[in-house]
């Protein structure tokens, strides 16, 4: 025992040590960084102040959106998983513009001073990049300076510079997954039924009226409900608050106990798609948001038959506000006049900023925030905004699939939100991919499936709804390749266990409890 305390306590030495390496590095090579703008030529200048001010106003928004410098998983975030209009909307309601002042004052220190008789060019400025990024690369590939409980300061420059090699280290050092094949059951006939899972965006489930909120924000929904067609869960959680690693979790089935996912099994793991081919279903992706396969890999598309990004639907009807409205009418007509489908929805929803998403005239609750900025200053407006759009998206989505409450029989939609929404409450100027309780509040409800009675008093989460889906399509225990969480269809009460999250990606290692 004394042995062991003592190597932890060497290990923790270590630790310390190398971390103040670290720090004492980062220091040196900003310092570099300013030594060698200060003795460049105009051109050079130039270009040492963009890398200044581009990595200020990067980190200043970061410190302000999400209290901390960025990290390789942002830039996967920002690129990959938002579309142009989220990212312009993003960059004007939370750009901090206090990164103005370091701006100013290293402009001013390029203007007014500089080392007589020493020239350092572009060769200079290479020698500082290459170094700066070549140190944190070097960095990046050791897990010892990235303990919890340990970080190190750096400034913006170095922080930009520090998130881009991890983001390297990440991109080289991931391996290329292949996915595990799904055994294809023999003779399989054509499936009579529809299935259709409807994912939709930045929905938090106690503010729809189905789920007891005091506005009726889901009044066909409530209909629905009290005509007998819908069994609803309630408050279910997702296990991340961010879209494109929630995503992930309700494609492959992955468990919170899988998580962090060291092994990559999000790209290795069968996803739902598979599953659906093997017995027989044709398979559409509907999606609302993007004009790329950005939640799931390129190399799925062939378990998919069907593939419609924004621009088909926004060839439909060019206005951004209705898409969700003509993926419903699509839906409908598939469903209409075929069976055997499994059609995924990734709806556009109700995604900041919220008076996007519903015409001024069908605004119910007023004021409302029709404006970029952060929700901490205007609380009231923003939950206005928030609860009319969840009305006008909502209402009219499932009027266009449903009308007048007449689902065929043979048709049953599973329904939940990515992740939940903070809405601006507590000061949080964020609105997801945090770590709060109300990023993983979402809704999840069944529309059309009588075949059994289910007990809706089953605390659900994300992972429940892969294996219910299998269920649905009467996927045989043999060939599911992996563990999944219990089935809506079969899950009692009494199996309720605690439920956890874990915040923004499937790397996390914090597992937080929800209650």
């Amino acid at each position: 025992m004394n042995y062991l305390v003592h190597l932890a306590r060497h290990s923790f030495l270590i630790e310390i040590f190398a971390h103040f390496v670290v720090i004492v590095c980062s220091v040196g090579l900003f310092a570099a960084f300013v030594y060698w703008a200060l003795i460049s030529g105009i051109v050079s200048r130039m270009i040492y102040f963009s890398i200044f001010a581009v990595s200020s106003f990067i980190e200043y928004t970061c410190q302000r959106t999400l209290l901390r410098f960025s990290n390789a998983e942002d830039i996967k975030l920002f690129i990959v998983m938002t579309n142009a209009e989220m990212q312009v909307d993003a960059l004007k309601t939370f750009l901090n513009w206090q990164a103005i002042f370091p701006c100013v004052a290293f402009a001013l220190c390029l203007l007014l001073f500089r080392i007589p008789k020493r020239s350092a060019g572009l060769k200079g400025l290479m020698v500082v990049l290459i170094g700066t990024f070549g140190f944190y690369l070097i960095v990046a590939q050791r897990d010892i300076l990235y303990k919890d409980y340990l970080t190190y300061p750096v400034v913006s420059v170095n922080a930009c510079f520090r998130t881009l090699a991890d983001y390297v280290k990440i991109s080289i050092t991931t391996p290329d997954v292949i996915r595990e094949e799904v055994e294809t059951v023999e003779g399989v006939p054509r499936p009579v039924n529809n299935i259709i899972f409807v994912i939709d965006e930045s929905l938090r489930g106690d503010h729809l009226s189905l789920n007891g909120y005091a506005r009726k924000t889901t009044p066909y929904l409530d209909g629905l409900y009290n005509k007998g067609m819908l069994q609803n869960w309630g408050i279910a959680t997702s296990v991340t608050t961010c879209s494109g690693s929630s995503s992930l979790i309700l494609a492959t089935g992955l468990r919170v106990q899988d998580l962090p996912d060291t092994e990559n099994n999000a790209h290795q793991a069968p996803t739902i798609f598979q599953y659906a081919k093997a017995m027989g279903y044709r398979t559409y992706f509907l999606d609302g948001q993007m004009n790329v396969l950005w939640s799931i890999k390129p190399t799925d598309m062939k378990y998919i038959d069907e593939w419609w990004g924004l621009n088909r639907f926004l060839q439909i009807n060019g206005d951004r506000m209705v898409v969700d409205f003509t993926i419903a009418e699509t839906t409908g007509k598939i469903i209409t006049n075929s069976h055997g489908n499994f059609i995924w929805v990734i709806k556009s929803g109700v995604h900041f900023p919220y008076y996007k998403r519903f015409p001024e005239k069908a605004a119910e609750w007023t004021p409302f925030f029709a404006n970029m900025g952060g929700g901490e200053k205007h609380q009231e407006e923003f939950m206005n905004s928030y609860d009319n759009a969840i009305k006008y998206n909502l209402d009219i989505f499932f009027k266009s699939l449903i009308p007048d409450y007449r689902i065929p029989d043979n048709t049953t939609i599973v329904y939940t939100s990515d992740h939940g929404e903070t809405i601006g409450e507590g000061g949080n100027p964020n609105f997801h991919c945090g770590v709060t309780k109300n990023e993983v509040v979402v809704p999840l409800f069944i529309i059309g499936y009588n075949q059994t009675k289910v007990d809706t008093k089953y605390k659900a989460s994300h992972p429940n709804i892969f294996a219910t889906l299998l269920d649905m399509m009467k996927v045989p225990d043999y060939i599911r390749k992996r563990q999944y969480a219990p089935s809506l269809l079969t899950a009692k009460e009494a199996d309720s266990e605690p439920r956890y999250y874990v915040g923004p990606g499937l790397n996390n290692r914090d597992k937080l409890k929800f209650d």
